[in-house]
């Protein structure tokens, strides 16, 4: 999976299609690809057909995203390029959820976890934290080279909520809306 196979909804409106009812939140990642068949340069993004300009107006490549919320927290440097195995090393939150056989070492990586924190998940349990730190250090340099696999399988979770207390997922918080109407764009 690539870099333009994920996107993510721009602003803080859900998107409600008319015709079924599909609802596209933000901050949810979607499958996405691009229609080559279409002279009119179509994407079909969770099963719902955008023309060019929709597309560009509603979403953005989950990938852009994280390249932007990366450099926030320090794990791109000035140029865009990748820290160092011993900077990412340095940077990394490491927590561990159980024991033994069954342990799991999961990375975290923020400023503060209840604003952008990024987790960097074990693809076994019981590897050490050495193992687990060489494997998501690969997970990161692929990701910056575009390649969206540990994303899409949730290897690699962002989210605003902190620091799961028990082993879980990442969660992004919506936004507060301090009216009594729905935030919904229809399609």
């Amino acid at each position: 999976m690539n870099q333009e196979n994920l996107v993510t909804l721009k602003g803080k409106s859900t998107l409600v299609i008319q015709a079924d009812g599909t609802r596209f939140e933000p901050n949810k990642q979607y499958r996405c690809i691009e229609i080559v068949e279409s002279k009119k340069g179509e994407f079909l993004v969770n099963g719902i057909i955008f023309d060019k300009n929709s597309f560009k107006q509603l979403f953005e490549f989950l990938h852009t995203v994280i390249l932007r919320e990366f450099k926030t927290i320090g794990l791109i440097t000035e140029n865009n390029k990748p820290i160092s195995k011993k900077a990412f090393k340095e940077r990394a939150s490491v927590h561990q959820y159980g024991r033994g056989k069954s342990m799991l070492n999961v990375m975290y990586f923020f400023i503060h976890p209840k604003e952008c924190i990024y987790g960097f998940y074990p693809q076994y349990q019981g590897d050490s934290k050495a193992t687990c730190l060489t494997n998501a250090y690969q997970m990161y340099l692929d990701l910056l080279n575009g390649e969206m696999d540990e994303v899409d399988c949730n290897n690699i979770q962002r989210g605003n909520t902190g620091i799961p207390i028990g082993y879980g997922n990442l969660r992004i918080r919506p936004e507060f809306i301090k009216t009594d109407e729905k935030l919904e764009i229809y399609y």
